[in-house]
């Protein structure tokens, strides 16, 4: 009798989604260390951990921290400036990759989102005058 036996390693698969679960459809301008939203990533492997960071210019922006066991996107420094978007909007561009020995593939998955800002306008201070006519 001859017996075939077929030995099928667990591989690493890339993530299929990056979400993000925001908090502030838009910010208000000049908040930093705002939570924008909870960062999620699908991936086929459960549970794999993830490591989550912003890429490209929006980096002097923002930030992926781990608050209370969440990835969260964040305001970093002076906050989202109004007056410095023509469109008063930024895109963030957030990459994460899986957390696996070196051993294994490493895939990671990268997603744009729009931020929209929030002008924090002040209000208004009006001056009464009152003209006396001379004597």
């Amino acid at each position: 009798m001859i017996l075939n036996v077929n030995v099928f390693s667990d591989v690493n698969e890339p993530p299929s989604a990056l979400k993000l679960h925001s908090y502030q459809i838009s910010v208000l301008e000049n908040r930093p260390d705002l939570e924008v939203g909870e960062i999620s990533v699908e991936d086929p492997d459960t549970d794999q951990n993830h490591s989550c960071s912003v890429t490209g210019a929006t980096n002097q922006l923002f930030t992926v921290s781990e608050v209370k066991n969440k990835i969260v996107l964040k305001t970093i420094n002076r906050g989202l400036d109004f007056e410095d978007n023509i469109d008063h909007s930024v895109m963030v561009s957030v990459s994460c990759s899986d957390l696996v020995p070196s051993s294994q593939p490493h895939f990671s998955i990268t997603r744009e989102f729009r931020i929209a800002i929030k002008g924090n306008f002040a209000t208004p201070m009006f001056v009464v005058l009152t003209l006396k006519s001379p004597m």
